[in-house]
């Protein structure tokens, strides 16, 4: 799929085991939860990120 044809998708989508939906303010804590582990991280140059940086992220 070409990045034009995943623009055009319209969220939510859903099937029976799983939901593709936008973010939203609330996700901060789940999101930081995988976010703040080391294999999450492991191949990335990067710090993990703070919990404030998830929040304002996601706003």
């Amino acid at each position: 799929m070409s990045a034009p044809e995943l623009r055009s998708l319209t969220l939510p989508i859903q099937t029976r085991r799983l939901v593709l939906r936008d973010y939203v303010a609330t996700d901060t804590s789940a999101v930081f939860s995988y976010v703040k582990e080391p294999s999450f991280w492991q191949f990335q140059r990067a710090d993990a990120p703070t919990v404030e940086q998830v929040d304002t992220l996601l706003q």
